[in-house]
């Protein structure tokens, strides 16, 4: 064959194919590789996600750790604002209902106020004797109950005396040190409440104040939040989480308000029927610490049933205060409670358990005294955001997050409400339809 025509010729393969294809051929593996890196796309997507929820929820813990130091750090401020806004919420209603007869928002307020401040200072003008008395009295009770638990003193003083041997014998080598010990001397509960009152008026004071311009604005803070939402379902959910955070503290707040009055009112008859000391002293006392569920009633037994055994020798007479204030309670959280509150709203005993013994350890007995309320305010938000539906289901069941749910509102024009929902939705849906899904929908 000519040189000419061999340099213009095509190489032949190997095999008599032509070069080509053995090019194709040859191309042909090379495509395997990219099926192979889309595969394995997939682990790479679910370790990215996985990354990512990690990173959230290190994130959230933090905040949340963050937040916890910062209402510690801030307790001065934080709780006085706390309790305003919660005694906010309950009193609403009242400056709203003296609106409507045509006193303005910031004199309905003043007069809330001062109602209140009066209504806590005749109590404690009222309670006042009896409970100096009590702590005049307490000395001699703490030596009343030293005689009747001799053996049980005696015991202790055993261990204690039992330590000290022991503590002696380790320092057998130590007698040559005549190092001086100091010993700071801590102060009484006198002392204590007495270096805690300043502290008490000022955050007293506080939000009171605060208070004041919560109730003399919260109509207004409540329009504007509800007018800067962009479409009608967040303006209708926000109105509804500032209603349902009202209607269900204050129902709340009041129901068992009235059940505690009660409560104290009987307990105090029946201490006073048996001969205590104080009845009415203690009644109050029962009412108080009965806002604190599961552990105040059961503080106020103890302290009922030690100042009996310091009045009563005999152990018959001096067991039946006790449990008049714990049978009276059983009958009041089994039967009276869920019997009126049950209906309309229900909390998971754990959960307020926990939210007790956290807002106590943060914020000590006030913290304890506000923790249901919160939870409560927190479950009312959280009914109305559909993220934190199932947080709300947790927290308990309520008669109107279940309704808002299933319906507009539960009036006779629920219907009607609905309708209008399905109509300011239906654009967004269609705008939201691709192409590819209508056709899918054409075809079926």
């Amino acid at each position: 064959m000519p040189d000419g025509e061999s340099k213009t010729s095509k190489p032949a393969a190997a095999d008599g194919r032509p070069a080509a294809r053995n090019q194709k051929a040859k191309a042909a593996p090379e495509a395997a590789p990219d099926v192979m890196s889309a595969g394995e796309e997939v682990p790479e997507i679910w370790d990215v996600y996985a990354r990512s929820v990690t990173m959230q929820l290190c994130l959230v813990v933090i905040a949340f750790v963050a937040l916890i130091y910062f209402l510690d750090f801030s307790a001065s401020f934080s709780l006085p604002l706390t309790v305003a806004v919660i005694l906010g919420v309950v009193l609403s209603p009242v400056v709203r209902a003296l609106r409507r007869i045509g006193i303005p928002a910031f004199v309905g307020s003043a007069l809330t106020i001062f109602a209140l401040i009066g209504l806590l200072y005749g109590s404690v003008l009222l309670f006042a004797q009896p409970l100096s008395n009590l702590l005049t009295k307490a000395p001699q009770i703490a030596y009343q109950l030293e005689t009747r638990f001799t053996g049980l003193n005696s015991a202790i003083k055993a261990v204690k005396k039992a330590d000290e041997t022991v503590e002696k014998a380790t320092n057998v080598g130590n007698k040559a040190d005549n190092s001086v010990k100091v010993v700071v001397s801590k102060p009484g509960p006198v002392q204590r409440i007495a270096s805690s009152t300043p502290e008490l008026f000022f955050q007293f004071g506080l939000s009171m104040v605060l208070l004041y311009f919560l109730l003399a604005t919260l109509s207004r803070l409540r329009d504007i939040a509800v007018a800067t939402r962009d479409t009608f379902l967040a303006k209708l959910r926000t109105a509804r989480i500032f209603r349902d955070v009202e209607r269900q503290c204050s129902n709340y707040l009041f129901t068992v308000t009235c059940i505690n009055i009660g409560l104290g009112a009987l307990t105090g008859t029946a201490l006073y029927l048996v001969g205590f000391p104080d009845a009415a002293l203690w009644g109050l006392i029962v009412a108080l610490f009965n806002f604190v569920p599961f552990i105040g009633p059961i503080v106020v037994a103890g302290a009922v049933a030690l100042l009996a055994v310091a009045d009563n020798p005999a152990l018959g007479d001096a067991i039946v205060p006790p449990l008049i204030v714990l049978g009276l309670h059983i009958v009041e959280s089994q039967f009276v409670t869920p019997a009126i509150l049950g209906r309309r709203l229900t909390l998971n005993p754990l959960l307020v358990f926990v939210s007790l013994g956290f807002w106590g350890w943060l914020w000590g007995p006030v913290g304890a005294f506000i923790s249901v309320p919160l939870l409560v305010i927190v479950k009312a938000v959280c009914d109305h955001v559909d993220r934190l539906a199932t947080v709300g289901a947790l927290i308990g069941y309520s008669k109107e997050g279940v309704r808002d749910r299933f319906s507009m509102g539960g009036g006779g024009d629920s219907r009607f409400k609905n309708l209008l929902v399905l109509i300011a939705a239906i654009p967004r849906r269609v705008a939201k339809k691709e192409p590819g899904d209508q056709r899918r929908d054409d075809d079926g």
